[in-house]
């Protein structure tokens, strides 16, 4: 079991919470400042600094969860260094992680390129990524070999769980995902397979 931080809690099921995190982290704070008196400027300060936590420790709990749930990616796929993403919105800084809700990790192998990632959306669906592409930017994976995904709307070709694995709470089940991140290892097996 993973142990969600109360702060990603919070963000993901209080309305109230998300967007007063989301305004915090926005980088324009002019307008907020303008508004304040010097008795709230300690509390302005204190819900910055949990706003920050916050961003921190969504990343932190999504690069867990990834850990648990896609475990060690077989030979021969190679790692690709955190700081060469195959996308520029699945960098791995805690602004980019909190701000598209996902974090992934990419891996390369002679021909081939595969992104298996986490997301956590607002109102806490948790939900499995995976694009594969051969060396020419070509989608390998299809909606016949992932029936229960569904592609994003994107020149990247990324598929996404369809439906909530489970809700989020105060203890995620990594087990839970097995089933979808045994279906994608298929999925990728089998693309490769049409492919070679």
């Amino acid at each position: 079991m993973i142990d969600v931080p109360p702060s990603v809690l919070h963000y993901a099921l209080d309305p109230d919470v998300t967007l007063a995190v989301e305004l915090l982290l926005d980088g324009d704070d002019t307008a907020t400042i303008a508004k304040l008196r010097w008795p709230d400027l300690p509390s302005y300060y204190r819900a910055w600094l949990a706003a920050q936590q916050t961003c921190a420790e969504h990343a932190l709990f999504l690069e867990q969860l990834w850990n648990a749930v896609w475990r060690e990616v077989p030979k021969p796929w190679q790692e690709r260094l955190p700081g060469d993403p195959i996308r520029e919105d699945m960098a791995i800084d805690p602004a980019s992680v909190f701000e598209y809700g996902c974090f992934s990790r990419s891996f390369e192998r002679p021909g081939y390129l595969l992104e298996l990632g986490v997301t956590l959306e607002r109102g806490g669906r948790v939900q499995l990524g995976v694009g594969l592409w051969d060396e020419d930017d070509n989608d390998l994976l299809d909606a016949a070999q992932l029936p229960e995904w569904e592609q994003e709307e994107s020149e990247s070709d990324y598929f996404y769980t369809q439906q909530m694995i489970m809700p989020l709470a105060e203890r995620v089940d990594p087990g839970a995902f097995a089933k979808w991140a045994n279906g994608a290892w298929n999925a990728v097996t089998a693309a490769m397979t049409a492919d070679g």
